[in-house]
């Protein structure tokens, strides 16, 4: 029994552990996703002639292939958008 219980208490700890790790991840997202919904927004009540600047900025080509199949270049990339990401953690740190 003493076993089990001994086991038991290790499940536990591990599980904490990888819960305190989500948790942390979930708040290093955190900033991320509230700028990216705050974009979201203001998209959303942007003009026809600003989202079509937006769009610009950020896609530097849309390919349609037949059954349309759709191909987006982006202007920036996926490094880019990390290294954006950093900065702004910590940033978010420095400052908050």
């Amino acid at each position: 029994m003493e076993e089990k219980i001994s086991q038991s208490t290790g499940e536990l700890e591990q599980l904490q552990e990888e819960m305190t790790g989500k948790k942390n991840s979930m708040e290093l997202i955190k900033p991320a996703y509230e700028r990216f919904t705050n974009w979201a927004d203001e998209f959303d009540s942007a003009s026809l002639e600003r989202k079509k600047m937006i769009i610009g900025q950020l896609i530097s080509r849309i390919e349609i292939g037949r059954g349309y199949k759709i191909n987006i270049e982006f202007n920036v990339d996926y490094e880019q958008f990390c290294e954006n990401m950093d900065n702004l953690n910590e940033s978010v740190n420095i400052h908050g």
